[in-house]
């Protein structure tokens, strides 16, 4: 048994309890306003799935996730390289305003009810959205980068993502943020970056299970950003050959 109190007031809820619902449906006519239709469609139809599934948990020893998940989105609509912001929030209809009747036809007394659903002891409120989910520190806020998985083959084929890079391509980035993206890498490989005339601009170790791209925010080994032209990179992982590629910066 949980007891809660605020003030005077107090609330008490115990396994018993009927469900937490208003008994008002998110579909068909808005009971506030009927000559709104909320529609039919939740969405929820479209990814529901017809067997729950468990996803592994990489990032604790526990290799299983044991919680069964009966939906599930998949975005198909994306580009490797930006990055996207997911969120799952709930809502509700809120608590309706209050209702005024006239107790006395003689007097003309009015009398307010504040919470005619009895859902809320203080004064109603009407937003429907829920703000968990709406920032980063939140559990359900997830921010999310597309890109290869680890290269499993011999043969290595590595690709840089723009290229060329036009400076000021607004292709998701600031002032303060410039990258370019290695992709197709193997599980562990080094990354290292020259000019054309062989001199030694940047390495970069990759070394992920899950993830196949390296970025190189395109700062040299003295800390410099680099010059416009044409680079040359190397990939070399272990039991593979090394692969030679090229890409370019351009102002």
């Amino acid at each position: 048994e949980e007891e809660y109190a605020e003030e005077e007031k107090k609330c008490k809820t115990t396994d018993e309890c009927d469900p937490c619902i208003r008994n008002t449906d998110f579909a068909g006519p808005d009971p506030q306003a009927p000559w709104f239709n909320l529609g039919e469609n939740t969405g929820f139809s479209e990814i529901k799935l017809d067997i729950p599934i468990k996803f592994p948990d990489l990032g604790t020893p526990d290799p299983v996730d044991s919680v069964e998940y009966h939906y599930a989105f998949i975005d198909t609509n994306v580009f490797d390289g930006l990055k996207y912001s997911y969120s799952v929030t709930a809502y509700d209809i809120g608590v309706p305003a209050a209702d005024t009747i006239l107790t006395d036809q003689n007097t003309l007394e009015i009398s307010s009810i504040e919470d005619p659903g009895k859902w809320s002891l203080q004064n109603p409120y009407s937003y429907l959205e829920n703000p968990k989910g709406t920032t980063i520190h939140d559990r359900n806020f997830d921010n999310v980068i597309p890109g290869y998985t680890p290269e499993l083959g011999q043969t290595l084929n590595v690709k840089v993502v723009p290229n060329p890079y036009i400076v000021h391509s607004k292709f998701n980035e600031s002032e303060y943020l410039r990258q370019i993206r290695f992709t197709h890498l193997p599980t562990k490989c080094e990354i290292q970056i020259f000019t054309v005339s062989g001199e030694f601009v940047f390495k970069l170790d990759h070394a992920s299970e899950v993830d196949g791209n390296a970025v190189w925010d395109l700062r040299t080994i003295n800390n410099q950003e680099a010059s416009p032209g044409l680079y040359l990179f190397s990939v070399s992982s272990p039991g593979r050959e090394t692969f030679i590629g090229k890409f370019a910066i351009v102002r």
